[in-house]
């Protein structure tokens, strides 16, 4: 038996893991932490389903647990305990699908907010560049140098005049941590550059790559209250760049964001 302590975005989660650890929990290296209490225990079960096409990334509520959607079968999570079981498949992607939601549950409790985005930092600060599949955002990680996540950010809104912070995930490449947020982006395939945009565009960019796992009316309106704080007091741009691009320094050149 072997325990894995991690620290995600504030939230102590234990993977129990019951034989050879997956392969998957190598996503998880940048997350691990001293061991504590942790407010999450997910234990893993030996197994190999014979396909994970239908999970949904929603989760299912019945009788008080959380369920994978499109394979509720295969792991669950009491949220009133804090505890679950999932199958450990080898890229533990049951087990991901009921950390996730049990992460955007702790995230929203917290005033926070999870997008479907990537979140690079460059010299201390983070750059979140939500969009959909196809948009570049795994291209753009893969060209810079500390990639906070490329898939899934816990951004929180600054208080007390503190600027918003954004957490890395380690869903799917990280290399974990977190830093406050400099601007957010729209990406775009063209001549690399830096443009500033104006008005209404940031509420609309941020409430279409918000992650809502429950997507209850409740969660929904939680999650567009922090889009629009977000879209108050933060920078937004379009990011054009091409296979090659030096995104950091194409980042780090912005006298404007640096200034920030």
């Amino acid at each position: 038996m072997t325990v894995f302590h991690a620290r995600v975005a504030g939230l102590r989660i234990d993977l129990v893991i019951d034989g050879e650890p997956p392969e998957g929990l190598r996503r998880w290296s940048p997350y691990a932490c001293a061991p504590g209490p942790a407010e999450i225990v997910l234990s893993l079960t030996p197994g190999r389903p014979a396909s994970l096409r239908r999970l949904t990334g929603r989760v299912v509520v019945s009788d008080g647990r959380w369920l994978p959607g499109g394979a509720e079968q295969l792991g669950w999570f009491d949220p009133a305990s804090g505890r679950g079981q999932a199958i450990a498949d080898p890229g533990l992607v049951v087990a991901d699908a009921l950390a996730r939601a049990a992460l955007a549950h702790s995230v929203a409790a917290r005033g926070g907010a999870l997008f479907h985005a990537v979140a690079v930092e460059v010299d201390g600060r983070a750059h979140l560049m939500p969009g959909h599949s196809g948009a570049g955002k795994s291209t753009l990680a893969r060209l810079s140098g500390h990639v906070l996540t490329d898939e899934l950010a816990a951004v929180f809104p600054g208080t007390g005049g503190d600027p918003p912070e954004v957490f890395g995930t380690p869903w799917w490449n990280s290399s974990g941590g977190n830093a406050p947020l400099a601007a957010v982006y729209r990406l775009a395939w063209d001549e690399p550059e830096v443009t500033p945009l104006h008005g209404p565009g940031l509420l609309r960019h941020l409430t279409q790559g918000l992650v809502l796992p429950f997507d209850a009316p409740e969660e929904r309106a939680r999650a567009f209250s922090v889009c629009g704080v977000l879209a108050r007091t933060t920078r937004f741009a379009r990011l054009a760049f091409r296979h090659g691009t030096d995104v950091d320094a194409l980042l780090r050149g912005q006298p404007a964001w640096r200034a920030a």
